[in-house]
């Protein structure tokens, strides 16, 4: 708001005979009403082009806020987009689950720019866990001594996502305990294995009093159930590979030579032990697949293979 007060002493709007007492004189500088208008005018005009500069102004500098907002909004998504494809792509890794673990703890610690995070079993006796991966922040330290049979702390039994910040809810012996950790805010989501609780994964900040955002919890939520799959495809393939080990150990122990070939492109698929021991030079030279496909009837798959030499 711009407020003027113009004053001046109009030397044409009265006569001498309309005063009831003897008007002041002496003035050095008078104007006409006529005058008097336009300067007023003048004023009316430099409020409006004073008013106009101003929101100018503003509305630059609330674009170039905006700008700014929209930059670093940019910038955390592709950084978002960035860690999310690191951690889906350790899908197809063959690396060690330990491994595999430290990297999507790390992913997730560098992103969030948080002290700490590990991933936790917990020990036949429940008040121990042990902590099967680690990632430090730069110039952080694992709050915990060791890795085997460590104590475990309160927020490591909850069977849901729990989230701890400055404000939250706590007894005196458990802020104490976070207290002794070092950790002022917490975030623990159980790790699901085949419908049970399996693990835990803590995510905590030692530094400064953190609120966890909406986003941040999504985003830790979404890196656990990719850990899940991780871990549930492990567990279906070294199942799948120990279901193949007994198979081949029964076959190998079956008493008669067995060799399966694929029908299509006539490849060995499996020979067991007692066909590589009685024909072994016959599936060093490949004549044993022109055996077979000459001696096997298409009908119905059975034939005699009869072989002079042997």
């Amino acid at each position: 708001v711009i407020s003027w007060l113009v004053c001046g002493v109009l030397s044409d709007v009265y006569g001498d005979e309309t005063y009831e007492k003897e008007p002041l004189t002496g003035f050095e500088c008078t104007l006409t009403e006529r005058e008097f208008d336009r300067a007023v005018d003048c004023f009316r005009d430099i409020s409006g082009e004073l008013i106009k500069n101003k929101m100018t102004i503003m509305n630059a500098q609330a674009e170039t806020r905006r700008s700014k907002y929209s930059e670093r909004e940019m910038e955390n998504a592709l950084r978002r987009s960035e860690t999310l494809t690191g951690i889906v792509q350790l899908l197809e890794s063959d690396d060690a689950i330990e491994g595999v673990m430290l990297k999507l703890l790390k992913y997730i610690g560098t992103y969030l720019n948080i002290s700490i995070a590990c991933i936790c079993r917990p020990c036949a006796e429940d008040k121990y866990m042990d902590i099967l991966a680690n990632w430090c922040n730069e110039g952080m330290f694992c709050p915990y001594e060791g890795t085997r049979r460590q104590p475990r702390p309160f927020f490591l039994y909850t069977q849901k996502a729990l989230v701890l910040s400055e404000n939250s809810y706590l007894q005196e012996a458990e802020r104490q305990q976070l207290k002794e950790l070092g950790l002022k805010s917490v975030v623990t989501l159980p790790i699901i294995i085949n419908g049970s609780i399996s693990m835990y994964a803590t995510f905590g900040e030692c530094v400064k009093d953190r609120i966890w955002q909406v986003e941040e919890i999504k985003l830790l939520n979404d890196a656990v159930k990719i850990l899940q799959n991780i871990m549930t495809r492990r567990i279906q393939k070294n199942s799948l590979a120990s279901s193949y080990a007994a198979l081949e150990a029964i076959l190998d122990n079956a008493g008669s030579s067995i060799y399966v070939q694929d029908i299509e492109s006539g490849n060995c698929l499996f020979t067991n032990r007692s066909m590589r021991y009685n024909f072994e030079k016959e599936l060093q030279d490949g004549s044993m697949q022109g055996y077979l496909a000459g001696e096997i009837h298409s009908e119905n798959g059975i034939g005699e293979l009869y072989l002079p030499h042997r």
